[in-house]
């Protein structure tokens, strides 16, 4: 049952998502648009990504099953730009299932850091697609869990979306938009 409800979850998130690359809708008739997109059913997409990457790298690839579906443990380090925070150190782990129509489904778990050495904990659900140059783009829901008092105290039990793009190099891409 939890795993239905995740996946409930996920969609609604991914199709909110698409409003951020796709023509942004307006609250109401005439009201122009500043901080906020509004999607169905009145929530709220920070326009403005919350995080972006401004260089990340996979540091490692484990190969954990070849049978059926081949799953995987991917590792990433990036460091990035925060909004009101400046710069911050993101680092985790997902495990991926490759599938056979070149699409890849993860569930990952990680840090952000400040230079400070604030901390929120990040546990994040995505679905990916294989690109012909090898390259991926995933899209996913993130949830924080601030383990520290102080500049990333305020995404405690907040909820993300992101897209993140992965050359075939293995250079890594990633924003974060505050879902309220």
């Amino acid at each position: 049952m939890q795993q239905i409800l995740l996946y409930v979850i996920m969609s609604f998130a991914i199709l909110g998502l698409g409003f951020l690359t796709g023509v942004p809708t307006y609250g109401k008739e005439n009201e122009s648009l500043d901080a906020q997109v509004t999607v169905p059913n009145n929530t709220e997409i920070s326009v403005s990504p919350l995080y972006h990457s401004n260089i990340g790298k996979v540091t490692s690839i484990k190969i954990l099953n070849v049978t059926g579906f081949p799953r995987t443990e991917v590792s990433f380090t990036e460091n990035g730009t925060m909004v009101d925070i400046g710069n911050v150190t993101n680092i985790g782990t997902f495990l991926e299932t490759n599938k056979s129509d070149k699409s890849i489904s993860g569930q990952g778990k990680g840090i952000i850091a400040t230079t400070d050495g604030d901390l929120v904990m990040w546990t994040s659900y995505d679905l990916g697609q294989i690109n012909s140059d090898k390259s991926e783009k995933y899209r996913g829901i993130i949830f924080f869990d601030a383990v520290s008092r102080g500049k990333l105290d305020f995404l405690n039990n907040t909820v993300g979306l992101y897209t993140s793009d992965v050359g075939s190099n293995g250079s890594s891409l990633r924003q974060i938009w505050q879902w309220k």
